[in-house]
């Protein structure tokens, strides 16, 4: 069954008109639109997904202006959301559109909202997942197993699993992390 999340990356730019702090009501400021949108993202997060759900949403990247004194006519953020249901992340995505392109009009921009990258979670096949879970067993001994485990990491092999499923081998397959012990120290490098 599933082993990790959905992940897509968004950019979010925001346009507005620059124009001397002096005279601010002439510009329409770009970072007011990302601030707002960015508060707007929070609050769906809060308020409009269930808490049971399991998601993450991180703006990783936020740049706008040059200088103290115009006001911003651009700004972006680049964000990461990730969720384990394809209904949830469908949601995100148009949510955050309608959120920054809602606001950026509200204050008299615009904005423009791209997804960059769209990972869909791995689905392991159940009858691969047993065989190959019965040979780690038989390689590092049933007590060093651990199942069933799901992260939200996204993973390029997803893409094998589940929107390749024309050729007969992609609808057995089977992903899974090994972690390498030395000791007491465990390495944090996973090989899959």
């Amino acid at each position: 069954g599933p082993s990790n999340a959905n992940s897509m990356g968004i950019m979010c730019e925001f346009f507005g008109k620059s124009a001397h702090a002096h005279s601010q009501q002439k510009g329409v400021d770009a970072i007011r639109m990302a601030v707002e949108s960015y508060i707007g993202m929070e609050l769906m997060a809060a308020r409009e997904i269930p808490s049971k759900d399991c998601f993450v949403l991180n703006v990783g990247s936020f740049n706008g202006g040059n200088t103290n004194n115009i006001v911003c006519d651009y700004a972006k953020m680049f964000l990461s959301a990730r969720s384990w249901d394809d209904t949830l992340i469908d949601f995100m995505e148009r949510r955050i559109r309608e959120i920054c392109e809602c606001t950026a009009k509200m204050c008299g921009g615009e904005a423009k909202v791209t997804v960059k990258k769209l990972l869909p979670y791995v689905d392991n096949h159940p009858v691969m997942n047993q065989k190959v879970r019965a040979l780690a067993e038989k390689l590092v001994g049933e007590e060093n197993i651990v199942a069933g485990v799901r992260s939200m990491g996204g993973e390029d092999f997803a893409f094998l699993t589940r929107k390749m499923r024309c050729n007969t081998l992609l609808k057995i397959s089977c992903f899974m992390f090994l972690l390498k012990s030395f000791g007491l120290i465990m390495a944090e490098n996973e090989m899959h």
